[in-house]
């Protein structure tokens, strides 16, 4: 071996160990804050040899590591991907398997940051597509295979973990998103709607996030998304009913008069919502309402419409009859949370 070649390897090995010494930083809350600016220090540094001994080091985790640490771990890859985009692509599926991973954990701070860095990753990581990928398949599927998995797990903070990074992804590449749209709302409604669901209100977070980000695009398929959304409403879990109020008014503030054919049975349902046992969902409710009986009004519905111009566009209703669904929330209301 030349003398070169040696020195190489003596320098890589030198760096890893200061790499090491970083992380083991992120253990001891007096030096953790000092241990993330030196790992952050050396992405401005980073090479060929480096850059994959880097994202292994980060990923590595024991049983013994602190969940503080590991949360600080997952932190630091988001800001990798932005400092580092596309340069991350041939690590893209390593990291989104050691992240994904995570979800399992109980830590509900670990699965926040695991959401937000899922987020980072969609952003700024172009993803690659599959050569075997079939025709309905899309870039995104590197992102949401390994999460739409998680979906299955019977575990519900799996499951509201899986889905808050899907969210977030979904909220992180609305070109992606738009390109893939009507296989992307098929398989979220499927979802939420399995009898396996464990994680309701966040599932339909997820269809508020499409609207969110895709805006007018989504309406070929607001009559499914809303039946589904006001079917939520009669759902024995207040966190379901509070989240499918929030997402009905999402979509009357980014689609304006386009849900005009839905204004007269959501208020109608709502009415009866205004009772509801929990607090926090009457409150959403009564905002609802004022915003679904203000739509059509020459004023404007809220001050979120700002940057929207009104498509011209009405959609037909969902066909279950609204005394079916209000019969079914009055049940729900008898004997749920």
């Amino acid at each position: 071996m030349n003398r070169t070649r040696k020195g190489d390897i003596d320098s890589v090995i030198e760096w890893r160990h200061k790499l090491l010494n970083s992380l083991n930083k992120l253990e001891a809350r007096d030096t953790q804050k000092t241990g993330v600016e030196e790992i952050v220090h050396m992405l401005d540094y980073l090479q060929t040899d480096t850059l994959p001994i880097f994202i292994s080091c980060l990923l590595e985790t024991t049983e013994a590591q602190k969940p503080s640490s590991k949360k600080e771990s997952v932190r630091i890859i988001g800001i990798a991907a932005s400092v580092l985009r596309d340069g991350l692509q041939g690590h893209l599926g390593k990291i989104i398997a050691a992240i994904s991973k995570r979800l399992k954990e109980s830590d509900t701070v670990l699965r926040d940051q695991c959401a937000e860095t899922f987020g980072l990753l969609a952003k700024y990581v172009s993803p690659r597509m599959d050569n075997n990928a079939s025709a309905s398949s899309s870039p995104l599927d590197v992102y949401f295979k390994p999460l739409f998995a998680l979906l299955t797990e019977q575990n519900k903070q799996t499951q509201t973990g899986a889905a808050m990074c899907i969210s977030k992804i979904i909220e992180n590449s609305a070109d992606y998103v738009v390109l893939n749209l009507p296989h992307l709302v098929t398989r979220l409604l499927r979802y939420s709607k399995s009898p396996n669901s464990l994680a309701h209100a966040s599932m339909i977070h997820c269809l508020a996030s499409l609207v969110d980000t895709v805006g007018d695009a989504i309406i070929p398929h607001v009559p499914s998304v809303m039946t589904h959304l006001m079917d939520g409403l009669a759902s024995s879990d207040f966190t379901a009913r509070k989240a499918s109020v929030e997402a009905l008014e999402l979509f009357a503030l980014k689609l304006g008069s386009s849900m005009m054919s839905f204004k007269s049975e959501v208020v109608e349902i709502l009415e009866d919502l205004r009772f509801d046992k929990v607090k926090p969902v009457r409150d959403s409710v009564i905002h609802c309402i004022e915003i679904y009986r203000n739509l059509g009004m020459s004023s404007p519905i809220s001050k979120r419409q700002a940057y929207r111009e009104e498509p011209s566009t009405t959609l037909n209703p969902p066909s279950t009859p609204t005394s079916a669904r209000k019969n079914t929330y009055k049940r729900s209301m008898s004997s749920g949370s």
